[in-house]
């Protein structure tokens, strides 16, 4: 099957980053995303045995699937590589907790953040599938919190209402909430390296 001139671009512009240690997520979070990102990680640390080379993940996502979103953390904390992570537009939902998963992190200072609970739909699921998978969801939230207290260091009160509705903030409350290190990151400086 032949590839459309725009995928191939896309193709060689995400080769021409890998160069330089940096991963795109710029996109809706689902499996082929995560499986995408994972190969790259792995990649990329196999590439530097002194372990001691960041990886820059750069985001740009409105969030997505639980379950990629929760694998792609673990992924970024068991890095042998740290992992930065730059807000470099919008880190909605899930995408916003990857961002604060890295071992640095960083957004560009007009960036959007939105932190908010996973949600199921338990439309047509009869009692016994609606009890499962509400059992599924309170362990899914509860993973939620304990990552952003891990990461945060704010209270379990705090992060839940910070998860009770959509919370939407800027990269200065973003920075008071400790979601990142840094507001601004020089882009650029990563090929002068």
């Amino acid at each position: 099957m032949a590839i459309s001139k725009d995928e191939e671009d896309d193709i060689e512009i995400k080769e021409l980053l890998m160069e330089n240690r940096i991963i795109l997520l710029d996109r809706e979070i689902v499996d082929t995303v995560h499986a995408d990102i994972v190969a790259r990680l792995i990649i990329l640390n196999s590439k530097d045995t002194t372990r001691k080379k960041p990886i820059y993940l750069l985001i740009n996502s409105p969030g997505g699937e639980t379950y990629p979103t929760l694998g792609l953390i673990d992924m970024i904390q068991t890095s042998p590589c740290p992992v930065y992570t730059i807000c470099t537009g919008q880190a909605m939902s899930g995408a916003a907790m990857i961002l604060a998963a890295g071992y640095k992190r960083f957004s560009v200072k007009n960036a959007t953040i939105m932190l908010h609970s996973h949600w199921s739909e338990y439309v047509g699921l009869n009692h016994h599938q609606m009890m499962n998978e509400a059992k599924e969801s309170v362990r899914l939230y509860n993973l939620c919190v304990d990552i952003l207290i891990e990461k945060t260091k704010l209270t379990k009160k705090k992060i839940e209402s910070l998860l009770a509705k959509d919370y939407w903030m800027g990269t200065k409350e973003a920075k008071e909430l400790n979601i990142i290190d840094e507001i601004g990151f020089d882009l650029y400086s990563i090929y002068k390296k």
